[in-house]
């Protein structure tokens, strides 16, 4: 597996790299006297499975045509699976038709991105409304744990939709037992889980041989000792516009309407 980065938001690209523990792809992305992008890769990228970093964020247009001519470069380098990861995706608001006569525009660009060579996209969701939206914006693969399946089921889908191998990486938020199996299944040869969620019981490992040791896994637990650590990377993150949460920013509230902000976020609660 190989990691390969655009300009538009490299110290996110180097942060992934480093705690997957992969140096990223040796690669020049550079602008001509006239600002055209320019790609040029340093590195023998023949029959590798390549993950291209690059947020559409400002400016959009100009990473965009980065991200393309990224995945343009690596597909006629024989790259064997390319994937793009769009941490940030700039045509998100445009993914229905507001009036007559308007585009989608959301849609286009995932044309536009799975025409230049990109070959995968995968999304795992609770909720439909947003699997629908992932699948308008490019996803080939969705899948509703709550709705379709049990824990089997996922590990069957991330074998099934990745060629029989499994997935590479696996973050597993719950701590549920069955999806911390399910995750140990569905990652295939020498693959990543790390573990997020808090197991409120001993959990047994159904196969231990199979599951991790023949794998050669790399497995990774974060504890809550690092959450000091986690809110200064979050306030770095949004203090220097790699983030944007605007999107889904619904209400914004004064200091002076702060029991009104909380009543809200109280009813939100109450209905998740």
């Amino acid at each position: 597996m190989k990691l390969m980065a655009g300009n538009s938001n490299l110290p996110l690209a180097r942060a992934i790299a480093g705690y997957l523990e992969i140096p990223l792809t040796d690669a020049s992305v550079r602008r001509f006297a006239d600002e055209e992008v320019f790609v040029e890769i340093h590195e023998n990228v023949r029959g590798e499975d390549v993950f291209v970093l690059q947020s559409t964020s400002f400016p959009a247009n100009d990473n965009l045509m980065e991200l393309l001519i990224c995945i343009d470069a690596l597909k006629r380098a024989s790259a064997r699976r390319i994937t793009a990861v769009v941490p940030y995706f700039g045509y998100a608001r445009q993914d229905r038709k507001p009036g007559p006569r308007t585009p989608i525009s959301a849609k286009l660009v995932a044309n536009l991105i799975t025409q230049a060579g990109a070959d995968r996209v995968l999304a795992v969701d609770l909720h439909d409304y947003r699997l629908e939206l992932a699948r308008k914006m490019g996803a080939s693969d969705v899948f509703n744990p709550g709705r379709e399946g049990t824990a089997g089921d996922i590990a069957d889908w991330l074998v099934q939709t990745n060629e029989g191998y499994g997935v590479d990486i696996v973050l597993e938020m719950s701590g549920a037992a069955t999806a911390i199996n399910a995750a140990f299944k569905g990652v295939g040869q020498g693959g990543r889980v790390t573990l997020f969620g808090i197991p409120s019981r001993s959990v047994t490992i159904e196969d231990l041989s199979g599951d991790l040791i023949f794998k050669n896994l790399t497995v990774l637990a974060v504890s809550g000792r690092r959450i000091f650590e986690t809110w200064y990377k979050t306030r770095w993150l949004l203090e220097s516009g790699i983030v944007d949460l605007r999107p889904i920013i619904t209400h914004e509230k004064g200091v002076e309407e702060i029991d009104e902000a909380i009543g809200r976020l109280d009813d939100a609660l109450k209905q998740i």
